[in-house]
């Protein structure tokens, strides 16, 4: 899982490689779009004049050792389609990114009303050269197409309200807010640079981009698969803030190296969707909850849950079936920094067949690797100070090398920790 700790806008370091260059137009039936908004700057944050403006020098860069990360057939290119750049979940990218040379930043505001705005994930289609991201702000949800180059918004759909923003305004409990990674953020682009996502109401859809005859951009529909008939959908309203049966909203989707699209709920569904056919199959870990993305590989997927780590894989009629299951240490609680009490990382896969996630053990947090064939334990590294460990964002994995960051202490960009400082290791 990644999400911005600023989580104010959108914004761009305008630097050699960082954006992908545009290549052609794509052409679309028109469908719902808005006229392209306004520019504001980035307002600031509580966090001003707690950190220097600028840390360090100009780096130079390095190159780590291994093979590039396979490319999923049913995922667009590697580094520009998903939240953790690939299939993999590896969060590398096979181009350059800012050095620190004279950089120069733009940026626009993407929230607006009482809240900040956050953009979750951020994608570039090829062929376009835009940037497609899902973006919050306040109890809004939205797609937007935006110009890599200016950060205007070209083209915006409006997705579902989370029913946890109900919950929220009723109770007076943000983190029900915070705590909640449903409504599309796990999107991703397929290879012909069409948005899938599954938002609030229980839908899967795939979108495509382009340009009517008016000459505007916009979103369209072309595929939506209804799954309110496989998960339980007694969710908060306006109306009914408190209803007494289960609401469940998929949490994320990401296609599998056969063509199936996966998807996971927060009380522990998973399921495959067959983009061909529209026939769903699903199954459940009992007692477990799944508050994160998870990795694909040629020979299945890996799924962690608040309690174990699981190797999956499709059956002929592609219902879920586990592989290996292993738990881990899940600590004795939820910890300052992560939003359930469990394992804060999507599984990454990287190096000769090994999978990685951290645990939640209450002392120090660890960093565990295990072979992708059959779960066994290759090693169980603890990161970080006595007391102090957690993380809620994905490992970055690269050929033999794991990076782990630490986020104990932060809870949101009200909440700001002054005691304890983000570290990397």
């Amino acid at each position: 899982m990644r999400r911005s700790l600023a989580a104010l806008a959108s914004a761009a370091v305008l630097a050699a490689g960082a954006v992908p260059a545009a290549t052609a137009s794509t052409t679309a039936t028109a469908t719902t779009a808005t006229s392209p908004a306004a520019a504001s700057p980035i307002p600031e944050g509580p966090g001003r004049g707690w950190v220097p403006a600028y840390v360090g020098g100009p780096a130079t860069p390095r190159a780590l050792a291994g093979r590039p990360v396979p490319a999923n057939p049913y995922l667009g290119p590697v580094g520009t389609s998903s939240m953790h750049a690939d299939s993999y979940a590896s969060d590398t990218y096979p181009f350059g990114g800012p050095l620190g040379r004279n950089p120069r930043v733009q940026n626009e505001a993407k929230g607006g009303g009482l809240l900040p705005g956050l953009c979750s994930t951020e994608t570039f289609a090829r062929k376009s050269g835009l940037m497609v991201a899902q973006c919050t702000r306040g109890q809004d949800f939205m797609l937007r197409l935006i110009d890599p180059k200016t950060l205007k918004d070209l083209a915006t759909y409006e997705l579902p309200p989370r029913p946890s923003t109900v919950q929220a305004v009723f109770s007076g409990s943000l983190d029900k807010v915070f705590t909640d990674t449903s409504g599309g953020a796990y999107l991703y682009l397929d290879p012909q640079d069409r948005v899938v996502l599954a938002d609030s109401a229980f839908h899967v859809r795939r979108f495509s981009h382009g340009k009517g005859a008016d000459g505007a951009w916009r979103f369209t529909v072309t595929d939506d698969w209804d799954l309110s008939g496989t998960l339980p959908h007694d969710c908060a309203t306006w109306t009914n803030p408190w209803p007494k049966g289960e609401c469940d909203p998929i949490t994320a989707v990401g296609p599998d190296w056969g063509g199936l699209i996966w998807w996971v709920t927060r009380n522990g569904r998973l399921g495959t969707l067959d983009p061909e056919t529209g026939t769903v199959r699903s199954t459940r870990l009992p007692n477990e909850a799944i508050q994160n993305s998870f990795a694909a590989a040629e020979n299945g997927v890996s799924i962690v849950s608040d309690h174990a780590l699981y190797q999956m894989r499709a059956r002929t009629d592609g219902t879920p079936e586990v592989v290996w299951r292993q738990p881990y240490d899940r600590g004795s609680g939820r910890k300052p920094g992560q939003i359930d009490q469990g394992s804060g990382t999507t599984p990454t896969f990287f190096g000769d067949g090994y999978v990685a996630i951290t645990d939640n053990a209450d002392d120090r947090m660890n960093v565990i690797v295990r072979r992708r064939a059959d779960g066994s334990l290759v090693c169980r590294i603890p990161v970080f100070g006595s007391g102090a460990s957690a993380t809620d964002n994905s490992l970055i994995g690269y050929g033999r090398s794991l990076f782990v960051e630490n986020n104990y202490g932060y809870r949101n960009f009200f909440e700001l920790p002054r005691a304890v400082r983000p570290s990397a290791e």
